[in-house]
Order: structure tokens, then sequence, then C-alpha cells
């Protein structure tokens, strides 16, 4: 039979692994709040794209865009439609605000006009060329094809 010491005992290591696993569910908010806050915090400011892929992506576009876009990404108005320049502040004002999927959704499913559609990782290539056009950092690793990842980085203002 237990006395009431052991159950004294019981019930003060039960309070205080108790306190303890409070303690630490305290912390996982803190925790996954930074963490999460980081991934939504991702932009263009960041480097998301290479280098080699804004090359590979300008290569693209000279093949594929200036038909309408022309050399100098302005657009123009010699076309039945008139193409919108995709520098400066048309650009801005169009993307600022939105995720890179947008961008992408838009481009995939609707350029080049008229002519057929590209692999997917050659429109993460062209967006990458545009973003170096508009003045966004360079970074280590390619921006991606994909929606989902896409979704999470956001298009913001030059500094």
């Amino acid at each position: 039979m237990a006395t009431w010491a052991t159950l004294g005992r019981v019930n003060s290591l039960r309070f205080a692994g108790a306190l303890g696993v409070a303690s630490l569910l305290a912390l996982l908010p803190s925790t996954s709040g930074a963490i999460s806050g980081a991934a939504q915090a991702a932009s263009v400011l960041d480097g998301v794209y290479t280098t080699e892929q804004a090359e590979r992506g300008q290569s693209l576009y000279r093949r594929h865009c200036t038909y309408c876009h022309h050399d100098d990404l302005l657009g123009g108005e010699d076309l039945k439609v008139v193409p919108p320049a995709l520098v400066g502040l048309a650009f801005s004002d169009r993307w600022v605000g939105k995720p890179i999927a947008e961008l992408f959704q838009v481009l995939s499913t609707t350029m080049p006009w008229e002519r057929t559609k590209l692999a997917p990782a050659a429109y993460a290539d062209v967006i990458s060329y545009l973003l170096k056009e508009n003045g966004y950092p360079a970074g280590r690793q390619e921006l991606p094809a994909d929606l989902a990842r896409l979704g999470a980085i956001r298009i913001v203002a030059t500094r």
C-alpha cells in the first residue's frame, strides 16, 4: 500500500514532468512562428535565381518573346494586341505584392502568344531573366518550376 510520502513524491514528479512539458510547448509557438515567418518572408530580394538561369532565360526570351515584347522588354503597339512592358513601372505595377507563382501561371498559360508553349523549366528561366532585368539580385539556387514553391516567394519593390 502506498504511503502519503510515496504519493507526494509521485505527484511532485508528475508536476515537474508536466511543468517541463509545458515549458517546452511554450517554446514551440515562437520557434514554429519564426520558421513559418521566414518561409513567408521569402521575396525576390533574397536571390531566388542564379546568374546562369537568367542567361538561359535571356536566350529563351530572345527566341520566343522579342517578337512582341522587343529586345528592350518594353513591349509595343505594332501588333493586333498591345504587349505590355516587362520592366520598370509596368512590371512593378502589375506584379509587386504578388507571389511569383502568379507570374509563372500567367506566362505558362498565355505565352508565347499564339505559339507553342514552352517547358515549365523554360518559363522559370525566362522569369529569372525578367527578375534580373528588373534589378533583383541573383542567388545560389535556381528558381524552381514548381507552383507550390513559387507561391512562397513574393515579388516586392526593388530597394
